[in-house]
């Protein structure tokens, strides 16, 4: 049984629907938690892509996933953030993408 997701103009399995409703259920359970801390949990960064070499990678403060150059030292786009509390960063490293541009649409076609 599919079903009609209007956001999108999609259908979605049942399954898919359900297990996105449930995904989503827990992300505002979490939200909820972090905004009931004191002082209050925040995803870090609050941006997904920062302007283009304005984030020198820091393995320190982000850890590298698959797709990255190994020339670059910039931080292209953030995949998974990390958490502060006030200022200070906790012990969970952002999960980054190190590039210096996006791979262009040739290169994707190849």
């Amino acid at each position: 049984k599919a079903m009609y997701y209007k956001r999108t103009q999609t259908h979605l399995d049942a399954d898919v629907f359900l297990l996105l409703s449930k995904y989503t259920q827990k992300c505002c359970l979490v939200s909820w938690w972090m905004l009931l801390q004191r002082p209050t949990l925040i995803l870090s960064p609050q941006k997904f892509k920062p302007k283009l070499k304005s984030i020198a990678f820091d393995a320190e403060q982000h850890m590298k996933s698959s797709g990255c150059d190994k020339a670059s030292k910039h931080v292209l786009y953030f995949i998974w953030p990390s958490v502060k509390r006030a200022d200070e960063l906790l012990n969970i490293r952002a999960q980054v993408i190190v590039r210096d541009a996006d791979v262009s649409i040739q290169k994707r076609q190849k």
